[in-house]
């Protein structure tokens, strides 16, 4: 698959959430002669190494939603000291 630079720059470490990529490993399949399809998901190329992003990203939306989040307000530390990234 070629990619061109418009496909790999994002406005943002938030828009990356969710853009996990999935790895088929058909060398891995083959060599061992198994049946079917292995995927692997890399969930540590997420902008905070961890499947724990989008839960992360999905609790500091519902909070600006809510209004519960104020300009200026240190959210990444919330999401740092309550251990989801």
């Amino acid at each position: 698959m070629n990619m061109n630079c418009n496909d790999s720059v994002l406005p943002s470490a938030a828009a990356a959430i969710a853009q996990t990529p999935i790895v088929q490993l058909s060398r891995l399949t083959e060599d061992l002669k198994l049946e079917g399809n292995l995927y692997l998901k890399l969930d540590y190329l997420n902008p905070g190494f961890s499947k724990k992003d989008r839960i992360a990203r999905q609790i500091m939306e519902d909070a600006e939603n809510l209004r519960l989040l104020t300009p200026g307000f240190n959210s990444r530390r919330v999401i740092v000291e309550n251990n989801l990234l």
